[in-house]
């Protein structure tokens, strides 16, 4: 908050261009330590209470200090992100052009929805490979212990690529349009 606040006052004394590019690029940090703390303790959450849905493991006092360590990341990461991601919302409905054209925006758009790729596939596949295994007779302990992560990892990733995908794909189509129309203006 500090290098946040001393970036912006000298972005203030250069211009009001530059204030918004530096509040713009908080915005998104803001965001993604928040989305990240959000999705990583989502998923945890979610594998563990399919574990114990599943009946895969008991509830014991570990489960509690787990279940309370990640309600805590889901908290922290709700309270990072949902007002800088609202911030972010309101400003790119109020001047969409330059903010869908924002690099800041674009590297935000595209390392969230790259790292929920990267962590969707692994995931995916190794759930294919136990279910693969166990179809063709695999032996191994009970699959719904070894699945309950993984699946709960896909289901977040899913989720997060999805809605942040739909935003990158808008944000690139806006563009190409821009660009044909710029281009079709100079031939004129």
């Amino acid at each position: 908050w500090l290098h946040w606040g001393a970036q912006r006052r000298e972005a203030a004394q250069r211009s009001p261009a530059a204030l918004a590019g530096a509040e713009r690029l908080g915005l998104h940090l803001t965001a993604l330590a928040g989305i990240t703390f959000l999705a990583v303790g989502s998923a945890q959450l979610l594998g563990r209470l399919f574990e114990v849905a599943l009946g895969g493991t008991t509830v014991d006092g570990f489960f509690r200090y787990e279940l309370a360590w990640f309600v805590a990341q889901v908290l922290v990461g709700a309270v990072l992100w949902i007002p800088a991601w609202s911030a972010i919302l309101r400003r790119r409905a109020t001047d969409p052009a330059v903010e869908r054209r924002a690099a800041a925006s674009r590297a935000y758009l595209y390392l969230v929805v790259g790292a929920a790729v990267i962590a969707a596939v692994p995931s995916a596949a190794f759930t294919l490979f136990r279910l693969i295994d166990r179809m063709l007779g695999g032996t191994g302990s009970a699959l719904s212990s070894e699945l309950a992560i993984p699946v709960a990892v896909l289901i977040v990733a899913l989720v997060v690529a999805a809605y942040h995908g739909r935003l990158l794909l808008a944000d690139l189509r806006f563009t190409a349009i821009e660009t044909t129309r710029a281009v079709a203006n100079e031939r004129i």
